[in-house]
Formats: C-alpha cells, structure tokens, sequence
C-alpha cells in the first residue's frame, strides 16, 4: 500500500512539475519536500520498531511523526487552494466552496490537535503544564471560530446549507466531548504532577472518536457535494461547447449557402454576359 501511494504521488508530482502557474509549481514542490520528509521518519520509524522496546532511544519520533503529518496536510490544502484558483474565475461559487472545505479541514484539525494532546495529558496521568494548557487554550479559540465561520457560510452559501445537518451533528458531538474535560484541562492552575483523571484514555478515545468521526463525515459530505457541483459546472460546459459548435456549423453552412447563390446566380450570368459581350461582332 505505501508503494502504491508513493507511485501515485510521485505521478501527481509529476504533472504538477509541468504546470506553467508558477505558484501551482512551488506550491507542489512544497508539498512533495514535506512528504519526503515524512518517508524519512516513517522508515525512522520502522527501525525503531524492528529493533523492540528494550532498544528504542528515540522516543520523540511519533511527535515528530505528528507535525510532519501535520504540516505535510497544510501544505497540501494549500495546493489545492492555489490550483482551483482558475476554477473561481469562471464560477464565483466554486471559489466559495472551496474556502467552505478548507475552514472545515482547518477546524477539524484543531480539534484533532486538541483530542490528541488531551489524550496526551491522560495518558501520562498528569495535569496539564503551562505551555500545554496555553496550546489548549489556543486550540480552542481556534476551533470556535472556525464553528462561527462555518454558521456564516450556512446562511449565505448553498452549499453549505446542504451540509448543514452535518455540520451541526459535528459541533453537537465536539461539544459534548469538551463538556465531559473541560473542567479537567482548561484553566488549571495545579503543578503538571500525578492526576486522577475520572476517565481512562481508552473512555477518552471512545469518545473522542465519535467526535472525530462526526467531524470526518463533515469533511466528507462537503466533497460530495462540492463534486456534485463542479460536475454540474463540467456539464454545463459541455452542453454550452456543443450548442456553441453547431451555432458555428448552422453559420458556416449559411455563409457556404450564401456563396453558392452569389457564385452561381450572380457571378457565373454575369461572367457569361461578359463573355457574350466580347464574342459579338
């Protein structure tokens, strides 16, 4: 599988290398330096495993792992910003979805970020440091607004009034899960020694998950039908070429008409009255 996907990027790398949008280019050169990147410490990684617990020194890889993951998907989103950019001169809507899609990538990987660090922090039996409660505090910001982003979007877009009721089941799950912790994780003031967290990291990820799920289904659904949409666009395009080409055949068929008549009306009676004219005595 990971053969398969290195093939397959390493092809879309390819045509992207031919783009003559400089921005798409470096925007695709970035990406495939993060994904590089990525390959070296997956196989980083693989050794570290191979090699058993007794002999893993290493132990900041996965972290390491996580923001080159993180990074590579930013990274990424912005490809895809860059390049549909042609797609927004020619509908203003698409434009539009697409910024939909990526505050609703954005806002689930905040949250992803939030679960993930939190699970962190029960796992290590510990209340949250300084600077991790700060990351906490600064996640969450981030998430809250993304969710006012997305409710302005739902009152003027139609695209994202389709996906409404997922949005809404995704913001319902997420603040179902932050209610169960938030007394637990956010503004604490205790020293980051031994916790007794009322909930294991096995409760937390079965609930963090259904969140995550939610918010994945979100992401998903607004792909649909943003490919719905541009499929419609595509089709469009295609109906106005092919009314488009016969326009031009009815008219190229008139002006071929046009010229017959003027040939053999006008032209040859008058050439043969010519020729009359100068055969006469």
């Amino acid at each position: 599988s990971r053969g398969n996907a290195d093939d397959s990027l390493e092809q879309a790398f390819a045509g992207f290398s031919k783009s003559r949008d400089p921005d798409v280019s470096t925007a695709a050169h970035r990406v495939q330096e993060k994904y590089h990147a990525l390959r070296v410490l997956r196989r980083t990684l693989d050794d570290a495993l191979a090699k058993g617990p007794e002999q893993q020194t290493n132990l900041d890889i996965p972290d390491r792992m996580y923001n080159a993951g993180t990074d590579l998907i930013a990274e990424i989103q912005n490809l895809i910003l860059i390049y549909g950019r042609s797609l927004g001169v020619n509908d203003a809507s698409i434009s539009r979805q697409m910024m939909f899609k990526y505050f609703v990538w954005q806002l689930a990987e905040y949250a992803g970020q939030e679960y993930a660090l939190i699970g962190r922090i029960i796992a290590e039996n510990k209340h949250p440091a300084f600077a991790q409660q700060e990351r906490l505090l600064l996640l969450r910001g981030r998430i809250q607004y993304g969710w006012e982003i997305l409710h302005k979007y739902a009152v003027r877009d139609a695209v994202a009034r389709k996906v409404l009721p997922f949005t809404e089941e995704a913001e319902t799950q997420y603040f179902f899960t932050f209610d169960q912790i938030k007394d637990f994780f956010y503004g604490q003031n205790q020293a980051p020694e031994d916790a007794n967290y009322p909930i294991s990291i096995e409760m937390w990820l079965g609930i963090a998950s259904q969140a995550v799920d939610s918010l994945l289904a979100l992401q998903a659904e607004a792909v649909k039908v943003t490919q719905h949409q541009v499929d419609l666009i595509e089709q469009d395009s295609q109906k106005e070429m092919l009314i488009n080409s016969i326009i031009f055949l009815c008219a190229l068929s008139l002006s071929l008409y046009c010229w017959s008549i003027i040939v053999f009306r006008i032209v040859r009676p008058v050439n043969a009255m010519v020729e009359a004219l100068y055969k006469a005595p």
